[in-house]
């Protein structure tokens, strides 16, 4: 069921700009991003197809919308309780799950910095802006 406190309009723009932090986060490090996935930028040009950008932008609804849940809630108030419930999501569920996956595939440690910064930055983006808009 979906709380009806949720701001459906702050979850879309929240998305937006945790979509739009992406790209800006991952051409700031995409040269140390590519080496430690070992990918050539050839290789990336390959994969410039709308299906990672269609599943980049649905995984930013779906964080968006999960986030906003849990802190409607938690009946957070402060933009230190959003925070706090955006940074745990990310720590509990995104970084955790993440990492196992990192840890079995045998990927650098600092391929996962740079991929679970971005999200860690892009939940607390999230917060503040759901926190503003509620």
């Amino acid at each position: 069921m979906w709380p009806s406190e949720i701001n459906v309009w702050a979850v879309f723009l929240a998305a937006g700009a945790f979509f739009v932090l992406g790209a800006v986060w991952y051409g700031a490090f995409a040269k140390s991003w590519m080496r430690l996935a070992k990918k050539s930028p050839a290789d990336v040009e390959q994969g410039n197809t709308a299906g990672p950008y269609l599943t980049s932008a649905v995984g930013a609804v779906m964080c968006a919308a999960t986030l906003a849940y849990f802190i409607d809630v938690a009946q957070a108030e402060t933009l230190a309780q959003y925070m706090l419930i955006g940074a745990l999501l990310w720590g509990g569920i995104a970084a955790a799950s993440s990492g196992k996956h990192y840890a079995f595939i045998g990927l650098p440690a600092g391929l996962f910095v740079i991929d679970l910064s971005y999200d860690l930055v892009g939940f607390l983006v999230m917060s503040g802006i759901l926190w503003l808009w509620r």
